[in-house]
């Protein structure tokens, strides 16, 4: 069925990409009512209010073998409820077939909130790898203008399940690799909140049908 996804699943489902069983801890911030914040807070206040993220599939993309999981608060990512942790809590898939895009959007926004070396830095010591193998992680998956043929991206950061070329709908496409395999995701764990769509552990499923799956849950 054509339509929305609960904003449950389609603005607070967000998978972070990640190699490591926990993130690093929240970065400290300056209470704004004690005087100017930091150049490093004034520049990150330009993307809304936000930490611009660095470390999600939309930041560095996937390809076969990574291992995707829910968002936890010690990742330190801006703006995310205590519901929209719930959502993902448990969570967690392995690619294996396509590439995972990362958003030219996203890498733009942690490339201006993050200059100098600094994306690359931070990127390093949340996942426990060398600065340059960091570099090398954040350029892997991103597009380029010289592709050819270029990826289908979504056109908004906004309604996208990872994976999937556009915001939900009833002829939704997955991304492909540059093989032209779709992309295809393994189920490693299931939390509390994904126990009711009929998954296994070790399913294979596509971005696109399992978007199907929670339309039909909450279109029930």
């Amino acid at each position: 069925m054509a339509g929305a996804l609960p904003a449950l699943f389609l603005n607070q489902l967000r998978l972070d990409n990640s190699v490591m069983p926990t993130g690093a801890p929240k970065s400290k911030r300056t209470d704004p009512d004690k005087g100017a914040p930091p150049p490093k807070a004034a520049k990150k206040k330009q993307h809304a209010g936000r930490a611009a993220p660095y470390q999600t599939v939309g930041a560095i993309g996937a390809g076969v073998g990574t291992i995707l999981r829910g968002l936890i608060p010690s990742d330190g990512v801006d703006a995310v409820s205590d519901d929209s942790y719930a959502a993902v809590e448990g969570t967690s898939f392995r690619v294996v077939a396509g590439t995972i895009w990362a958003l030219p959007e996203t890498q733009a926004n942690a490339a201006e909130a993050y200059p100098n070396g600094e994306w690359m830095a931070k990127l390093a010591r949340f996942q426990g790898v060398r600065t340059s193998d960091a570099q090398m992680r954040i350029g892997r998956y991103a597009v380029t203008d010289d592709m050819d043929p270029r990826p289908t991206l979504p056109e908004s950061l906004s309604g996208a399940l990872i994976g999937m070329t556009s915001g939900y709908g009833a002829n939704v496409q997955n991304m492909r690799g540059t093989d032209g395999a779709e992309v295809e995701l393994q189920v490693l764990t299931l939390g509390p909140r994904w126990s009711h769509l009929g998954l296994s552990i070790g399913d294979r499923i596509k971005p696109s049908a399992l978007a199907h799956l929670l339309n039909r849950h909450f279109q029930d």
